[in-house]
Protein backbone atom coordinates (compact mmCIF):
# COMPACT_ATOMS: atom_id res chain seq x y z
CA UNK A 1 0.00 0.00 0.00
CA UNK A 2 1.20 3.52 -0.79
CA UNK A 3 0.63 4.70 2.77
CA UNK A 4 3.16 2.22 4.15
CA UNK A 5 5.99 2.85 1.68
CA UNK A 6 9.18 4.46 2.92
CA UNK A 7 9.41 8.22 2.49
CA UNK A 8 12.25 9.14 0.17
CA UNK A 9 14.19 11.94 1.86
CA UNK A 10 17.70 11.01 0.86
CA UNK A 11 18.26 14.41 -0.70
CA UNK A 12 17.66 16.38 2.48
CA UNK A 13 19.23 16.07 5.91
CA UNK A 14 16.82 15.79 8.80
CA UNK A 15 16.49 19.00 10.80
CA UNK A 16 14.77 17.35 13.74
CA UNK A 17 13.49 13.98 14.91
CA UNK A 18 9.75 13.46 15.07
CA UNK A 19 10.43 10.29 17.06
CA UNK A 20 12.57 12.10 19.64
CA UNK A 21 10.05 14.91 19.91
CA UNK A 22 7.21 12.45 20.47
CA UNK A 23 9.20 10.44 23.03
CA UNK A 24 10.10 13.54 25.03
CA UNK A 25 6.53 14.80 25.23
CA UNK A 26 5.32 11.31 26.09
CA UNK A 27 7.75 11.27 29.03
CA UNK A 28 6.36 14.62 30.19
CA UNK A 29 2.78 13.41 29.77
CA UNK A 30 3.35 10.21 31.74
CA UNK A 31 3.51 12.21 34.96
CA UNK A 32 0.49 11.33 37.10
CA UNK A 33 0.32 14.85 38.40
CA UNK A 34 1.31 18.18 36.88
CA UNK A 35 3.85 18.91 39.60
CA UNK A 36 5.85 15.89 38.44
CA UNK A 37 6.64 17.43 35.05
CA UNK A 38 10.36 18.13 35.30
CA UNK A 39 11.45 21.49 33.95
CA UNK A 40 14.57 20.08 32.30
CA UNK A 41 12.56 17.43 30.46
CA UNK A 42 9.97 20.00 29.39
CA UNK A 43 12.71 22.24 27.99
CA UNK A 44 14.37 19.30 26.23
CA UNK A 45 11.05 18.63 24.51
CA UNK A 46 10.80 22.28 23.54
CA UNK A 47 14.27 22.27 22.02
CA UNK A 48 13.19 19.43 19.73
CA UNK A 49 10.03 21.40 18.96
CA UNK A 50 12.20 24.37 17.98
CA UNK A 51 13.94 22.12 15.45
CA UNK A 52 10.49 21.32 14.11
CA UNK A 53 9.75 25.02 13.73
CA UNK A 54 13.04 25.57 11.93
CA UNK A 55 12.26 22.71 9.55
CA UNK A 56 9.16 24.60 8.43
CA UNK A 57 11.22 27.48 7.04
CA UNK A 58 10.90 31.20 7.73
CA UNK A 59 7.14 31.11 8.15
CA UNK A 60 7.38 30.41 11.87
CA UNK A 61 10.06 32.97 12.70
CA UNK A 62 7.44 34.86 14.70
CA UNK A 63 7.25 31.84 17.01
CA UNK A 64 10.75 30.35 16.95
CA UNK A 65 12.67 33.55 17.74
CA UNK A 66 10.55 34.14 20.82
CA UNK A 67 10.53 30.58 22.17
CA UNK A 68 14.30 30.21 21.78
CA UNK A 69 14.66 33.22 24.06
CA UNK A 70 12.15 31.84 26.57
CA UNK A 71 13.79 28.42 26.73
CA UNK A 72 17.12 30.15 27.39
CA UNK A 73 15.66 32.19 30.24
CA UNK A 74 14.24 29.09 31.91
CA UNK A 75 17.54 27.24 31.47
CA UNK A 76 19.24 30.14 33.25
CA UNK A 77 16.80 29.87 36.14
CA UNK A 78 17.65 26.18 36.47
CA UNK A 79 21.39 26.99 36.51
CA UNK A 80 21.03 29.77 39.08
CA UNK A 81 21.48 29.52 42.85
CA UNK A 82 17.71 29.15 43.08
CA UNK A 83 17.64 26.39 40.49
CA UNK A 84 16.25 23.80 42.88
CA UNK A 85 13.06 25.87 43.11
CA UNK A 86 12.60 25.49 39.36
CA UNK A 87 12.95 21.71 39.20
CA UNK A 88 9.30 21.19 38.24
CA UNK A 89 6.59 23.42 36.83
CA UNK A 90 4.57 23.49 40.05
CA UNK A 91 7.59 24.09 42.27
CA UNK A 92 8.46 27.11 40.13
CA UNK A 93 4.98 28.62 40.35
CA UNK A 94 4.68 27.93 44.08
CA UNK A 95 8.10 29.44 44.81
CA UNK A 96 7.56 32.58 42.73
CA UNK A 97 4.07 33.13 44.07
CA UNK A 98 5.12 32.64 47.69
CA UNK A 99 8.09 34.99 47.33
CA UNK A 100 6.23 37.68 45.35
CA UNK A 101 8.52 37.33 42.32
CA UNK A 102 5.81 37.80 39.70
CA UNK A 103 5.08 41.27 38.35
CA UNK A 104 1.38 41.44 37.47
CA UNK A 105 1.43 44.99 36.14
CA UNK A 106 4.42 45.39 33.85
CA UNK A 107 6.00 43.36 31.09
CA UNK A 108 9.69 42.48 31.48
CA UNK A 109 12.18 45.25 30.73
CA UNK A 110 15.62 46.41 31.84
CA UNK A 111 14.01 47.34 35.15
CA UNK A 112 11.55 44.46 35.44
CA UNK A 113 12.99 40.95 35.54
CA UNK A 114 11.04 38.23 33.76
CA UNK A 115 9.67 35.62 36.13
CA UNK A 116 9.86 31.94 35.28
CA UNK A 117 6.08 31.63 35.45
CA UNK A 118 5.55 34.42 32.93
CA UNK A 119 8.26 33.05 30.67
CA UNK A 120 6.80 29.55 30.64
CA UNK A 121 3.33 30.97 30.00
CA UNK A 122 4.54 32.18 26.60
CA UNK A 123 5.78 28.68 25.80
CA UNK A 124 2.50 27.30 27.11
CA UNK A 125 0.44 29.37 24.67
CA UNK A 126 2.72 28.49 21.77
CA UNK A 127 2.48 24.80 22.71
CA UNK A 128 -1.28 24.87 22.12
CA UNK A 129 -0.80 26.33 18.66
CA UNK A 130 1.79 23.71 17.73
CA UNK A 131 -0.05 20.70 19.14
CA UNK A 132 -3.12 21.68 17.11
CA UNK A 133 -1.00 22.12 13.99
CA UNK A 134 0.83 18.80 14.42
CA UNK A 135 -2.49 17.05 14.98
CA UNK A 136 -3.87 18.55 11.79
CA UNK A 137 -0.78 17.48 9.87
CA UNK A 138 -1.10 13.96 11.24
CA UNK A 139 -4.75 13.68 10.19
CA UNK A 140 -4.31 15.61 6.94
CA UNK A 141 -7.08 18.06 7.80
CA UNK A 142 -8.12 21.25 5.97
CA UNK A 143 -7.96 19.52 2.58
CA UNK A 144 -4.25 18.89 3.08
CA UNK A 145 -3.40 22.60 2.86
CA UNK A 146 -0.67 23.28 5.42
CA UNK A 147 -1.17 27.05 5.12
CA UNK A 148 -4.81 26.65 6.17
CA UNK A 149 -3.80 24.25 8.94
CA UNK A 150 -1.34 26.83 10.26
CA UNK A 151 -3.84 29.68 10.07
CA UNK A 152 -6.62 27.74 11.79
CA UNK A 153 -4.28 26.34 14.46
CA UNK A 154 -3.00 29.83 15.28
CA UNK A 155 -6.48 31.28 15.70
CA UNK A 156 -7.63 28.28 17.74
CA UNK A 157 -4.78 28.80 20.21
CA UNK A 158 -4.35 31.41 22.98
CA UNK A 159 -1.49 33.02 21.03
CA UNK A 160 -3.71 35.05 18.74
CA UNK A 161 -5.63 36.51 21.69
CA UNK A 162 -2.47 38.07 23.09
CA UNK A 163 -0.95 39.27 19.82
CA UNK A 164 -1.65 42.78 18.53
CA UNK A 165 -3.57 43.14 15.29
CA UNK A 166 -0.44 43.83 13.23
CA UNK A 167 1.12 40.53 14.37
CA UNK A 168 -2.07 38.63 13.63
CA UNK A 169 -2.07 40.03 10.09
CA UNK A 170 1.60 39.15 9.66
CA UNK A 171 0.89 35.57 10.73
CA UNK A 172 -1.90 35.40 8.17
CA UNK A 173 0.66 36.20 5.48
CA UNK A 174 3.45 34.06 6.94
CA UNK A 175 1.52 30.80 6.94
CA UNK A 176 1.32 30.92 3.16
CA UNK A 177 5.09 30.41 3.14
CA UNK A 178 4.66 26.98 4.71
CA UNK A 179 5.71 24.00 2.57
CA UNK A 180 3.06 21.69 1.21
CA UNK A 181 2.30 18.56 3.20
CA UNK A 182 4.28 16.30 0.86
CA UNK A 183 7.40 18.42 1.33
CA UNK A 184 6.86 18.49 5.06
CA UNK A 185 6.59 14.70 5.24
CA UNK A 186 9.85 14.37 3.30
CA UNK A 187 11.54 16.70 5.78
CA UNK A 188 10.90 14.14 8.50
CA UNK A 189 13.65 12.17 6.78
CA UNK A 190 13.76 9.20 9.10
CA UNK A 191 13.42 5.74 7.57
CA UNK A 192 9.79 5.68 8.60
CA UNK A 193 6.82 4.89 6.44
CA UNK A 194 4.29 7.63 5.82
CA UNK A 195 1.88 5.72 8.03
CA UNK A 196 4.45 5.59 10.84
CA UNK A 197 5.21 9.30 10.54
CA UNK A 198 1.53 10.21 10.69
CA UNK A 199 0.97 7.90 13.67
CA UNK A 200 3.98 9.34 15.51
CA UNK A 201 2.77 12.90 14.89
CA UNK A 202 -0.67 11.98 16.20
CA UNK A 203 0.75 10.44 19.39
CA UNK A 204 3.03 13.45 19.80
CA UNK A 205 0.10 15.86 19.48
CA UNK A 206 -1.87 13.95 22.11
CA UNK A 207 1.08 13.96 24.51
CA UNK A 208 1.61 17.68 23.96
CA UNK A 209 -2.07 18.23 24.71
CA UNK A 210 -1.77 16.32 27.99
CA UNK A 211 1.21 18.48 28.99
CA UNK A 212 -0.72 21.60 28.02
CA UNK A 213 -3.68 20.58 30.18
CA UNK A 214 -1.36 19.82 33.12
CA UNK A 215 0.18 23.27 32.85
CA UNK A 216 -3.16 24.99 32.25
CA UNK A 217 -4.51 23.51 35.49
CA UNK A 218 -1.49 24.81 37.40
CA UNK A 219 -1.74 28.30 35.94
CA UNK A 220 -5.40 28.33 36.94
CA UNK A 221 -4.62 26.99 40.42
CA UNK A 222 -2.09 29.75 41.07
CA UNK A 223 -4.18 32.40 39.26
CA UNK A 224 -1.40 33.15 36.78
CA UNK A 225 -3.12 32.80 33.41
CA UNK A 226 -3.27 36.55 32.78
CA UNK A 227 0.29 37.59 33.62
CA UNK A 228 1.20 40.49 31.27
Amino acid sequence: MASSTKVDCSDKKAMFSITNMSNLFQKCAKSDKAQQVEMDLYLDAWEELIRFLNSMGKAFTFVSSDVVDKVGILRDFRKSNEGRNYATIEEMMSYEKKNDLINYKDAPSKKVKASGSRTLLRLHRALKFLLILIGKLARNEDDGKVSVMGYNAYHASPMSKYHPWIVQKAVGVAVYMLPDRETFIKQMCQDLSREEIESTMDVCSQSMDAVFEYSEALYSKFDLLEIP
